[in-house]
């Protein structure tokens, strides 16, 4: 297995576990997205915001058709509502691999939310009905187990955790006029984790010396 792989594995397990509370993560540098430009975000190369995270650039872009003009606003992008029934995604793109997140925030029994990207996903819930999770190749689908804005058996609100350069957020409805906010984030480990993450790196690096010699 590719040390780098298994390394990035293991330091984004280690960022969770130090992100972790209540059941859902909390530790989460969310993007601003300002500036955002929805005639941009829908052009051929997409909108690029620069320093997004810490000296990485994220460029947006859409894939299919938009009822709606996407947009940012409240700290939450407008991921451009469904007037008809019908699915459509937005493409984040990082100049660099990093452990990303995606909280949305009212998906019902007739929307489902998708994440698909070059890494594994994890799933925390927050708020709403069970919802269902399934994982299609290369992604992860959540579909909403209530109606309504209820905390225990309304619309879920929940996370994505997962890695890599690149995302892409596909909200898909079933029935008419649903919306749906999304935020993008990376995580901030507590400063213990740095160590626990060069432990362990040593650890992989030694095991890798150990298997040649």
């Amino acid at each position: 297995m590719n040390k780098n792989f298994v390394t990035a594995t293991f330091a984004i397990v280690l960022f969770a576990l130090s992100s972790v509370s209540y059941g859902f993560l909390t530790d989460v540098n969310y993007a601003d997205f300002s500036g955002w430009d929805h005639d941009i975000v829908s052009s051929a190369s997409g909108q690029t915001f620069t320093n997004i995270f810490d000296g990485v650039d994220v460029t947006v872009s859409t894939i299919g058709n938009f009822d709606i003009d996407t947009g940012f606003g409240g700290g939450k992008v407008n991921t451009g509502g469904h007037l008809v029934p019908g699915s459509h995604s937005l493409r984040f793109a990082f100049s660099e691999a990093i452990p990303t997140v995606v909280e949305f925030e009212t998906i019902d029994s007739n929307e489902t939310l998708s994440v698909f990207n070059g890494g594994s996903e994890s799933y925390f819930p927050i708020s709403g009905a069970d919802a269902t999770v399934s994982r299609p190749t290369g992604g992860i689908s959540i579909t909403g187990g209530g109606l309504g804005i209820d905390p225990n058996s309304g619309a879920a609100s929940g996370q994505v955790l997962t890695s890599g350069n690149f995302l892409t957020v596909t909200h898909a409805a079933n029935a008419s006029n649903k919306f749906e906010r999304i935020r993008v984030g990376t995580l901030v480990p507590e400063p213990n984790s740095f160590g626990l993450i060069a432990i362990g790196s040593l650890a992989l690096l030694g095991r890798r010396r150990r298997r040649r010699k």
